[in-house]
């Protein structure tokens, strides 16, 4: 079943691209800077749920981080091994709170898990997050953290 979009405009933070926090209508959303994931996908999936390319990353730039960080060997052989049916990936975030304002970052009477999208730890919320569909995420083994 397919959830209808809320309305939602996201706000950008002039003049640099801030990594902490995604910043709502409804809220900051303070972006779990500890744990993030990825969802593998075919081309197949690809083409099932219309991905756009443009906000995927590629097997081969995941590849050639990890020879890099690994180099040649056992490891990275396996790697290449475990992806083979994939082509590219969708980079998850989580999210660890939501506050009206930023200045209520830490201030813990002013955080909630509750958001108009779904509790934070909802498959409706990460789809919403990270822009992807929400039947992908059922399909994927990624779990909220």
């Amino acid at each position: 079943m397919l959830m209808d979009k809320i309305e939602d405009k996201y706000i950008p933070e002039e003049g640099y691209e801030c990594l902490g926090y995604m910043q709502y209508e409804s809220g900051f959303y303070w972006i779990d800077e500890e744990h993030d994931d990825k969802i593998w996908v075919t081309p197949e999936m690809i083409k099932r749920y219309s991905l756009d390319l443009k906000n995927l990353f590629t097997k081969e730039e995941h590849l050639e981080e990890k020879l890099w960080d690994w180099g040649e060997g056992e490891d990275y052989d396996s790697e290449v091994n475990r992806l083979c049916e994939f082509s590219h990936y969708i980079y998850i975030q989580f999210c660890t709170h939501v506050t009206m304002s930023k200045e209520d970052r830490d201030n813990p009477e002013e955080c909630t898990e509750e958001t108009i999208h779904g509790n934070i730890y909802s498959g409706e919320f990460l789809a919403w997050l990270n822009d992807c569909p929400l039947e992908l995420l059922r399909e994927s083994d990624l779990t909220a953290q």
